[in-house]
Formats: structure tokens, C-alpha cells, sequence
């Protein structure tokens, strides 16, 4: 198989949804979609669905990639499970997380300098 691109293809003719090449050494019952022969994206089996979509949609495509590009961590988003922390705390968003690490991180430097 050539992952080389075929600069006569119109971009949005030009995806396909194959099976997992072996040389990309990836889960064999997994789904590559490439562009022009050359591979963007996987899906899971359960997803061929989502694959055949991103392969013949270009707005879903467009609507990927502007969400991934506007993606940031939401630190105020509570994790399913909280965290209990020895010290009795209990952790439940990624801001509760990073405050109590980087105090932990400041009270081991203060620690080592005695």
C-alpha cells in the first residue's frame, strides 16, 4: 500500500475508509480513513459509522477540527469520582487538583531545605 498523495484528486473526493494497514501496526479490526492515500484518522469498530461519516462530510470534518482547535481544559468541570487526598482533602475538579499539587510541590521544596 502507497501513502503517497495524488495531487489529481479533489480533497473532498479523495478520503477513504480501509481497514487498519499492518504496517501502521495499529489494532487490526480498526478502521484508518485516509485523504489522497495517506492516513488522518482511526476509528474503533463500534465507530465505522463515525469514520464513514468524516469521510464523506466535510462540514462533521470541519466541526472536528474547529473543536479541537478551541479546546481547552474546563478546570472547573467536576471528575466523576472525587479524590481523597490523605491530608482529609477531597478533590473534585482539575482546579482543586492543581492547587493541592502545587502546594504539595512547594511543601516538599521547603522540606528539602532544612
Amino acid at each position: 500500500m502507497s501513502y503517497r498523495p495524488d495531487p489529481d484528486n479533489d480533497l473532498n473526493e479523495a478520503y477513504a475508509v480501509i481497514p487498519m494497514p499492518e504496517e501502521l501496526r495499529g489494532p487490526a479490526d480498526w478502521w484508518t480513513v485516509t485523504r489522497t492515500g495517506v492516513p488522518v484518522r482511526h476509528y474503533s469498530p463500534q465507530a465505522h459509522d463515525l469514520a464513514m461519516r468524516f469521510a464523506t462530510d466535510p462540514t462533521y470534518r470541519q466541526q472536528l477540527a474547529s473543536m479541537s482547535a478551541n479546546a481547552s481544559p474546563d478546570w472547573s468541570r467536576a471528575f466523576d469520582d472525587p479524590i481523597t487526598v490523605p491530608d482529609v482533602h477531597v478533590l473534585k475538579t482539575l482546579h482543586d487538583a492543581g492547587h493541592y499539587a502545587k502546594g504539595r510541590a512547594g511543601a516538599g521544596r521547603v522540606a528539602d531545605r532544612r
